[in-house]
């Protein structure tokens, strides 16, 4: 399991979630938006280290409707 971070830019979060696998670039991620799925393509991932030196994936996405 991964814990993964997904920004809709570089500075604002979408949601904090963790994962079964690591996505990469040119994949898609479905969110449930209740009732319909809502398709978010993966742009950019990077690795961050937090003040507790964890290190945590980040993902950057594009909404593609």
């Amino acid at each position: 399991m991964v814990e993964v971070e997904i920004y809709k830019s570089e500075d604002e979060i979408l949601m904090s979630v963790t994962l079964p696998f690591m996505p990469r670039v040119g994949e898609y991620l479905s969110l449930d938006s209740g009732g319909y799925f809502s398709y978010y393509y993966v742009v950019e991932v990077w690795i961050r280290q937090d003040s507790a030196s964890k290190f945590i994936a980040c993902l950057q996405v594009e909404l593609k409707d």
